[in-house]
Formats: structure tokens, sequence, C-alpha cells
């Protein structure tokens, strides 16, 4: 890519504690991709954008943990299929640190969106990687940080966020806003998510998490608890009863 700094694998720059003043501090990421060129251009990305501060880099999941290892990261944007560990792969380990940075996967295929989902990926760019793509998965990564820097979350930070959940629509698998979804409707042991263009089946467990969804335990129908998960306020799951009807229908 014209332009862009060169960059080397596994590069360090300066640490601060991994806590110390998060909430004013521009974003420390690390790119992975076994590609040089993929690597090069969304490290150039990240750099233009006034929230990251830091960006280093990786040429495989090995090399991701090591550079994990030397000093802390906000976010890794991550490739999927790479030889070796691959990023989801990457991500089911991260998913055990006890200081974890958000996951976004930046890759060139769909079909890994529902396990994307399911390792609480914060977002899933693809391939070719446009420069406002990427700042709105930026823009997510920081909102989604807020929260975990005060003590407290405030009302209004809590509806901030628009959370996004995969959904099918042809064979093909998409991602959807919460704010998009009118009302679900039980469709067998799934749910039918219906937006002002159209419906959406869902096939992925429902579960509590940083993510989204309500929990699949919970209570009610599979379509009851999507659509309470739909008009509530946060992503935590509620217990309580279920609406008696399996089609429920969300006020806006």
């Amino acid at each position: 890519m014209v332009g862009a700094p060169p960059d080397v694998p596994g590069s360090v720059g300066p640490q601060d504690n991994a806590n110390d003043g998060a909430a004013g501090r521009p974003l420390r990421a690390l790119v992975v991709d076994d590609e040089p060129p993929a690597l090069e251009e969304l490290s150039w990305l990240l750099r233009q954008d006034p929230r990251v501060g830091e960006v280093r880099t990786a040429g495989s999941g090995a090399d991701a943990l090591r550079a994990l290892d030397a000093g802390p990261v906000d976010v890794v944007f991550s490739d999927i299929s790479m030889p070796g560990l691959d990023g989801m792969e990457l991500a089911r380990v991260i998913a055990r640190f006890s200081e974890r940075p958000q996951v976004v996967f930046v890759t060139a295929h769909d079909q890994h969106a529902v396990d994307a989902f399911a390792v609480e990926a914060t977002d899933y760019v693809m391939k070719p990687v446009r420069a406002d793509r990427l700042g709105e998965a930026v823009r997510r990564v920081v909102t989604a940080r807020e929260p975990a820097t005060s003590t407290r979350s405030s009302p209004a930070s809590e509806e901030t966020a628009d959370e996004t959940i995969p959904v099918e629509l042809g064979g093909v698998t998409r991602f959807i806003s919460r704010s998009q979804i009118r009302y679900a409707q039980a469709q067998g042991d799934y749910a039918r998510l219906h937006t002002d263009k159209g419906s959406h089946l869902v096939r992925t467990p429902c579960r509590p998490s940083r993510s989204v969804g309500p929990q699949r335990d919970s209570c009610g129908s599979t379509a009851a608890r999507w659509s309470r998960w739909v008009t509530s306020k946060r992503s935590g799951w509620s217990t309580g009863g279920a609406p008696s009807s399996s089609t429920t229908s969300s006020s806006r």
C-alpha cells in the first residue's frame, strides 16, 4: 500500500500499566495476519485513527501470543485462516486470560461469523477492509471498553452500544443490530427475528455474556427469550415468567 510505513512483526512500543488511565488513553492494538500485505495495510489504516495510539503486529497466532506476553494490548485484530494456531483458536486462548483484550476478526470468509459470536468477538470485519468499516469496529471497541474503566456505568452508557448478533439469510450468515429487530417469532427449535426489511433465522444457542443474547435455560420459549432480550436495556438476561404467546412483539 502506497504511503504505508514499514512494520516489523512483533515490534513492541512503550508499555504502560494495563489499567492506568484506560478511559482517556488511546487504544493499544495488535494486528495478526500471516499475509504481509494484509498485515501492513490493516496496521497502516489503524495508525490513521486518532483513537488508536499503538499498533503492534504478529505474522502468526504463535507470534501473537508472544507479543501479548511482551506487553498488554486493548484489542487484537486477527485474521482467521492462518497456518498453525488460527485466529479462532487464538481467540479461545485469549478468552482464558485474566485481563483479556477484545478481539475483532478481519477475514475474507463469512462462514465463521457464528463461531465469532461464540468466542465473544467485539466485531467481524470482512476483507477487503474499508476505512469506514474499520472505523466502526474501533468505535465498538472503544464503547465496549468504557464500562470496564469505571466502577459503575451510567444508564446512558449502557444504551450507547447497539449490540449485534449473527443471523441466517439465504444460507449466508450476516450481522444485524438489536435496534433493527421489531419482534421475535418461534420457528421450531429456533427463533425468527423480524426487522423492517425482512426476517432472519437465529440458530445460535442463547446464552448470557458480555456480547449478546438471553440465556437458553432461563425461562419460556426461544422466541419469548429473544423478544425479551430485544426489549431489555442491557445485554444481561433477567429471569422470570415468559409470555404465554409463542410470538411476542417488542415495544420501541
